[in-house]
């Protein structure tokens, strides 16, 4: 696996060089500049699995080399963490906007920058298999397939709908915005379903028309500008919105219906589909360790308003909730937990013995 660190300060390239190898990456190279990131991208024979880019930097901020980064076709899902000194909102906004996986501001905690460098392993590894998925005398066949059957499980790319995340990026966003303590922004669940539970009379096209239509009636309905939307699989989307007011989820449910109602015929007759979102939930309420479980807890009421719409009678929520989860829930659950364990073991160990608070890494601030 190729990393490519972009970092003007020496110090600074050396740690995260250092931290990346105890994290398992070990053929990295470093741009110390804008012009010099992008020679390294346009010399690449075969692209870089990820970037790790510092938004201050001679030549050409950050911001600017992501962006172009993006919108090469190789780099179009390639993790790329941003590692900067910037903790302004409006930076972590434009970052994740244009397309960035990651955010870790400095000086930054060693221990927490190893654990989201595993996370990124996992998703340079997911983006490899993608890229070979379609390699082989089978090609065409495997492609003519794959246009009429899909996991409705599987969170399905819809970069196409702006303020649209991927499901970790959405997660990354939301964990610095729990740092700032926002008093204006909150979060909900919106599930997309049908009687047959799985969209059985659809083929993937259609499938995925439906999620950009149902993703833009979503941005519509709780303002667009101010909104951050991520699919996660299983007709589950999340959505961030920054508002003083409340969104009425039964507005928001009415104008699904109304935009979404053309697809009935396809999926099956009148009163297909069903549509549930989940109260809205100020970020606030939330330590920053809490972040995931409060998006577990209106995932799970999101899923279970759902259940009880399609007739399966008013069982518990746990018990709802339980009986189909997509394997990114399952992963999100899983990921809430590991926190709050982390967060537990270093305050028993001490946290200031893990932050990095010697002369090297006060430069980091620069």
């Amino acid at each position: 696996m190729r990393i490519l660190v972009v970092e003007d300060d020496r110090d600074a390239s050396e740690l995260i060089t250092e931290a990346l190898r105890c994290a398992g990456f070990t053929n990295t190279q470093v741009a110390v500049s804008g012009r010099d990131a992008l020679e390294h991208l346009n010399g690449a024979e075969e692209p870089f699995d990820s970037v790790l880019l510092d938004i201050q930097i001679p030549e050409m901020d950050g911001i600017a080399i992501l962006r172009n980064i993006r919108e090469r076709e190789e780099y179009k899902t390639t993790p790329i963490m941003m590692v900067t000194a910037m903790s302004q909102q409006s930076y972590i906004d434009k970052s994740f906007s244009y397309g960035a996986s990651d955010y870790l501001i400095k000086p930054f905690n060693i221990e927490e920058m190893i654990q989201r460098l595993q996370q990124l392993k996992k998703r340079i590894h997911e983006t490899s298999k993608d890229r070979q998925q379609f390699h082989g005398a089978d090609d065409l066949i495997r492609m003519f397939k794959d246009d009429y059957s899909f996991d409705y499980d599987e969170p399905l790319p819809l970069s196409d709908v702006p303020n649209m995340l991927d499901y970790t990026a959405f997660e990354n966003y939301v964990l610095q915005l729990g740092r700032m303590r926002l008093l204006t922004s909150s979060i909900l669940a919106i599930k997309i379903s049908d009687r047959s539970r799985e969209f059985a009379g659809i083929d993937k096209t259609g499938f995925t028309a439906l999620l950009r239509d149902g993703a833009h009636a979503i941005s519509d309905c709780s303002g667009a500008g101010k909104t951050r939307i991520s699919y996660r699989g299983a007709g589950l989307f999340l959505c961030l919105r920054r508002s003083l007011f409340r969104l009425s989820t039964y507005d928001l449910e009415q104008h699904l219906e109304r935009r979404l109602g053309k697809y009935t015929t396809m999926i099956g007759g009148d009163n297909a589909l069903v549509f549930a979102a989940s109260e809205e939930v100020p970020l606030r309420r939330a330590s920053r360790t809490g972040m995931l479980s409060l998006l577990h807890g209106v995932i799970e009421e999101a899923e279970a308003k759902t259940a009880e719409r399609q007739n399966r009678g008013s069982l518990p929520r746990s018990f709802l909730s339980a009986q189909r989860q997509s394997a990114e829930q399952r992963k999100l659950k899983k990921r809430s937990y590991k926190m709050l364990l982390n967060e537990i073991l270093m305050d028993e160990s001490g946290q200031d013995r893990l932050m990095v608070e010697d002369a090297q890494t006060r430069r980091l601030t620069r």
